[in-house]
């Protein structure tokens, strides 16, 4: 989590191609609500039920120099918005239409996307809301994927979820348990998960 808001992909109207960037470390014009110069004021936009690790996370990658809260979905939505530089939006999956007119109404320049992809993400939404959007492709989660891959391979292979049932009765010659050894893996497309998984493979 130490590197959440690390290595990130950057989008705007005024630049159309994808550039490098690195998250809340390369200039965000600031809002002219906002506190200290050289200070940004980040609202996180947590998923239901996700712990406060994430949180934390966006915290510390943002350091003491920023301004980091939590948006609630019990209060007015468009008053959290006030005096906000950038938000950060949990997987992608929590900013709303209504949060996006808030934002814009209240001159947020920068909406980051924590996570890799953006197809279910209304980036052209955002885009005409004059967002700069930036997500996090690549190493942000490649390990864990492949890690993940690998073990519903062997899940699946070895039939866990009977095995889990026989084992309790001490019966084993009831199963035979495939092996991976010697399968051949195909793999649609080669990205930084795809060549995780290759390398574990």
């Amino acid at each position: 989590m130490s590197n959440t808001l690390g290595r990130t992909q950057l989008y705007s109207n005024n630049q159309p191609r994808p550039v490098a960037a690195q998250s809340l470390k390369q200039p965000v014009e600031r809002n002219t609500d906002s506190g200290e110069a050289g200070q940004l004021k980040v609202l996180f936009l947590g998923e239901k039920g996700s712990g406060p690790e994430w949180f934390e996370g966006v915290r510390r990658a943002c350091g003491d120099q920023h301004v980091v809260s939590v948006l609630d979905p019990q209060k007015p939505i468009a008053e959290q918005f006030v005096g906000i530089d950038c938000v950060v939006d949990q997987g992608g999956s929590v900013g709303t239409h209504q949060m996006m007119d808030a934002a814009q109404q209240n001159g947020v320049k920068f909406w980051q996307i924590l996570g890799t992809g953006l197809d279910h993400v209304d980036v052209s939404y955002l885009l005409n809301c004059n967002f700069q959007i930036a997500n996090c492709p690549g190493k942000y989660s490649a390990i864990a994927l492949a890690e993940h891959a690998m073990f519903l391979m062997l899940y699946l292979t070895k039939q866990f979820p009977a095995t889990q049932e026989e084992f309790p009765r001490r019966r084993r010659a009831g199963l035979v348990l495939g092996e991976l050894f010697g399968k051949t893996l195909g793999l649609v497309g080669f990205g930084a998960s795809g060549q995780e998984l290759a390398r574990r493979a």
